[in-house]
């Protein structure tokens, strides 16, 4: 008998507490969470409180909705611990879209759809594969540009060579002569050397040759490290101008292999922009001149009220990237489309590993200056070139940007 009315006082004081922390009493398959009873002693469910788990014994917050991609459904991915709604795989997105780091970003058809310098690769903007050289400063040490490669040479100038040799197209060779002078007659002095003028050559020496066109192999030649080094009309080939072949024609007879007759002139075919020579586009299978849009404006009279005339368009002032329309960043305090000055990266998984994308830039993350590389700083967490700059803003009080440097 005492027996149960001990049961029976410790059911009513147990009531009575559950009661004061207002949660009814459940049966023996189920437990009161939050004011809710369960029917089930492993039940986990979310209400404005958070998420929670519940069993026989009691209710417990839930420390996180998931840990992998895993634990959501099925077009969700896991970040932070939650739920959200995302993507595993391009198939996930609509179509014309990818899939990057879980998300559904616009992918491109064409290398028009991409940032200058860049190419449409499996509905994903890629850099441009460039050369590994385009000059000798792009090659290290002993080596030369040869033909967009660099190549090993046993020297670059003659103070790589012993005494009493100099260096001549990258080899080290008996230094016969100091000039022209030196040489018996129909010879130049060419790195040293006594060698064959070329015949019918206009020059044997720089000083023949006008303004800066320098003498090679008995011509004045134009050095250059692209097409734009060369005068109208002439192409950068093997580092030298030399006049662009003549690309007219009456019909497609008249064109090499690969090329055909449109408007009078042969134009190479291609799929892709990156098919053509610099200064053009691929349009309709063929290579043809870049279309250059007509000028916005000359001054600033022509342009409406905040804004500029810079580079005959009409830019609207700014101060910060809020100022400026979708798609525009403010730089240097007129805003720019992104399009014009191409990013180093876009998204992190662009840059090499340790690094991450910042503001178009690959960075260093860091928390002092210890991590980063000599003459940088630590700042918001990533590492900076305190001398670097895009403008004169960009500089302390006295110095100018000159050449992406404060000077």
């Amino acid at each position: 008998m005492k027996d149960i009315l001990r049961a029976t006082v410790g059911l009513l004081l147990a009531a009575s507490l559950l009661s004061l922390a207002g949660c009814p009493i459940c049966d023996e398959d189920g437990c009161a969470c939050l004011g809710d009873c369960r029917n089930d002693c492993y039940e986990e469910f979310c209400d404005a409180n958070g998420c929670w788990w519940c069993d026989c014994n009691g209710c417990y917050p839930q420390a996180d909705e998931c840990y992998t991609d895993w634990d959501c459904y099925y077009g969700e991915i896991c970040q932070q611990g939650s739920c959200l709604a995302g993507c595993r795989g391009d198939a996930d997105c609509y179509p014309g879209e990818i899939c990057d780091d879980g998300v559904c970003l616009a992918g491109c058809l064409l290398d028009s759809d991409c940032y200058p310098g860049e190419v449409c690769r499996e509905g994903r903007c890629r850099p441009r594969e460039q050369p590994p050289c385009t000059s000798n400063l792009d090659c290290p040490g002993l080596s030369l540009c040869v033909a967009g490669e660099c190549i090993a040479v046993e020297c670059r100038e003659d103070g790589d060579c012993p005494p009493l040799e100099a260096c001549h197209n990258g080899a080290c060779v008996p230094a016969g002569c100091a000039g022209h002078a030196d040489c018996a007659e129909g010879e130049i002095c060419d790195g040293g050397v006594c060698r064959p003028a070329q015949p019918g050559g206009d020059c044997l020496a720089a000083e023949d040759c006008p303004g800066a066109q320098v003498c090679l192999d008995g011509r004045c030649v134009l050095l250059c490290a692209m097409n734009s080094d060369c005068p109208q009309d002439m192409l950068c080939v093997d580092q030298v101008c030399v006049p662009e072949p003549d690309d007219s024609c009456t019909g497609n007879t008249d064109c090499a292999d690969g090329q055909l007759c449109i408007d009078g002139h042969c134009s190479r075919l291609c799929v892709v922009d990156a098919d053509c020579p610099p200064e053009r586009i691929c349009d309709g299978f063929v290579c043809v001149e870049r279309p250059r849009p007509d000028p916005e404006c000359a001054r600033d009279a022509d342009c409406p009220p905040e804004r500029i005339c810079v580079d005959a368009r009409c830019r609207q002032l700014c101060t910060d990237d809020e100022q400026c329309a979708p798609g525009q960043f403010c730089d240097c305090g007129i805003c720019r489309d992104r399009a014009e000055i191409p990013p180093e990266c876009r998204f992190s998984s662009d840059c090499e590993p340790g690094r991450e994308c910042v503001d178009g830039f690959c960075r260093v993350p860091c928390c002092e200056d210890a991590e980063c590389g000599p003459e940088q700083i630590c700042r918001d967490g990533f590492c900076f070139d305190p001398g670097a700059c895009n403008c004169d803003v960009d500089c302390p009080t006295g110095k100018t940007c000159i050449e992406k440097r404060c000077r």
